[in-house]
């Protein structure tokens, strides 16, 4: 996985290379820079997803990302872009999309200091980039370019995590900083978690999966019944056998309604017309 950080040389090769593409050399003169250091940094920005080498040039990458980055330099010219990108501030984007998180919790799924987290948001409020509500710190909407940047930076991220850890592994569902994805055999590394029928079937529920699903976390824990029974619904959202395990398991109280809700939000999934008792 690729060091989740930019510096200021990086985000002024951005700058320049989404003008016109530029060589090694070029970049290496106009920045005042070896070209090996160069070369480095042009390596970093496109395992980001940020930058691509075509014929010996470099440019933005051809991709939604690369498109989000360029739009990002062309329409936010007010926004001060080391303030927005430089250092950690690329850990930190994706945790205030929408309903972003507090502090704390930024700082525990970064693994950055508290007064590290602080001065970032405490920037990024007086910026007017993300905005303070109910303790969570989520992105302005009135920055549209900084939302879709960060959710296209998301799906690049979750995508390549997901792909130098388990290469066979199919992305099936991603949040801020987590997803699911399924195998078809089992995985032993510690930085998963079981996931839905996977974790139904350690549960106890009788159910037959030619796959195994697995959660991804920055803050590995173990997956509740209540959300186990949430995430088979949103990958199989037709299974009228999900539908009747998550009714039965209101009827014996092993999970209640207000769990069940917590996770309906977090993955954007209803049981129709939320006719739990039907």
């Amino acid at each position: 996985m690729y060091k989740e950080r930019l510096n200021r040389t990086e985000i002024e090769m951005l700058e320049t290379i989404s003008a016109e593409p530029c060589t090694i050399t070029e970049l290496a003169r106009a920045m005042k820079k070896s070209k090996s250091y160069i070369s480095e940094s042009v390596k970093h920005l496109c395992q980001i997803g940020f930058a691509e080498v075509n014929n010996r040039a470099v440019q933005i990458a051809f991709t939604p990302l690369g498109n989000e980055i360029s739009r990002l330099i062309r329409e936010e010219s007010i926004i001060n872009r080391y303030s927005l990108l430089n250092g950690s501030r690329l850990k930190v984007l994706p945790l205030v999309m929408s309903p972003g998180y507090s502090a704390h919790d930024i700082s525990r799924r970064t693994g950055l200091s508290p007064r590290t987290v602080q001065a970032i948001l405490g920037k990024w409020r007086q910026m007017g980039i993300v905005i303070l509500k109910n303790h969570n710190y989520t992105l302005n909407p009135r920055h549209e370019s900084i939302i879709s940047l960060t959710e296209k930076y998301i799906e690049h991220r979750n995508l390549s995590h997901l792909k130098a850890c388990q290469p066979d592994g199919m992305l099936l569902w991603q949040g801020r900083g987590e997803y699911i994805f399924s195998l078809e055999h089992e995985v032993a590394e510690s930085i998963y978690t079981p996931a839905a029928s996977t974790r139904l079937i350690e549960l106890g529920y009788d159910l037959i999966s030619r796959n195994a699903y697995y959660h991804y976390s920055p803050i590995s824990t173990e997956i509740s019944r209540a959300e186990a029974l949430v995430q088979s619904l949103k990958l199989d959202p037709l299974n009228p056998r999900i539908k009747r395990l998550i009714r039965r398991s209101i009827k014996d109280e092993t999970v209640t309604r207000d769990e069940l809700e917590i996770y309906f939000n977090k993955y954007a999934v209803r049981m129709q017309g939320k006719h739990y008792d039907d």
